[in-house]
């Protein structure tokens, strides 16, 4: 997780109802790409886990498709009531976002 912003790796899943646990190592190839794009960018992320729900458990779980989660906000304001992202976590997410795209 970026300290204010998350890389959620394939690393550690969620178990949602009907959805399966996701584990792929942290030295996975994919996991490390994401990992040098976005530090290309300048972040300087930290793998963690979300402590809620998103659809990377059918993406990873189901699908087979290696999933990771970046966001731009600190956890605990994601998908609440009045949930908000400052400008400037905004343009680092989008520097990070760039960083993946050109990593992958």
């Amino acid at each position: 997780m970026l300290k204010g912003r998350r890389v959620a790796t394939p690393a550690i899943g969620l178990k949602a109802k009907d959805f399966p646990w996701v584990v792929i190592d942290d030295k996975d190839e994919y996991v490390q790409k994401v990992l040098q794009g976005l530090r290309k960018q300048g972040l300087n992320p930290e793998i963690t886990q979300y402590s809620f729900c998103t659809n990377r458990s059918h993406y990873a779980g189901e699908a087979g498709i290696k999933t990771i989660g970046f966001g731009a906000s600190p956890e605990n304001l994601a998908h609440i009531i009045d949930e908000y992202i400052e400008i400037e976590q905004l343009a680092m997410a989008t520097k990070g976002y760039y960083g993946i795209i050109k990593s992958v």
